[in-house]
C-alpha cells in the first residue's frame, strides 16, 4: 500500500477549483433578476431612503409598488446610474 502525503498547497488549490465550479453552478442556475428592492437600488445608487422616497415622488425613478413592497425595474435603474452624472443629480 502506498502512501501519498497532500500538502498544503494541494490543498489550497484543491479548494480554488472547488470554489471555481460552485460559483460556475450558482451563477448558471440562477435567473436573472429583473426587479430591485429598495435596498438593493439603495445600496446601487448609494443613497438614503428619505432620497429614494423623494425620487419616486417626483418620479424621478420607475418604480412598481406591489402590496407594502416598492420594486424598480433593474434595467432602469442601471441606466439611470449609467446616465449623465448632472441629470442624476438633478433627480435627487
Amino acid at each position: 500500500m502506498e502512501v501519498e502525503i497532500i500538502t498544503r498547497k494541494d490543498l489550497l488549490e484543491f479548494k480554488r477549483d472547488l470554489l471555481q465550479e460552485i460559483r460556475a453552478l450558482i451563477q448558471t442556475n440562477q435567473p436573472a433578476k429583473k426587479w430591485l428592492r429598495t435596498r438593493d437600488v439603495m445600496e446601487m445608487l448609494n443613497i438614503s431612503w428619505s432620497t429614494l422616497q423623494r425620487m419616486r415622488i417626483r418620479k424621478a425613478i420607475p418604480y412598481k409598488k406591489l402590496n407594502n413592497t416598492y420594486l424598480y425595474p433593474k434595467d432602469q435603474i442601471e441606466e439611470l446610474l449609467n446616465s449623465d452624472q448632472d441629470e442624476f443629480l438633478s433627480a435627487i
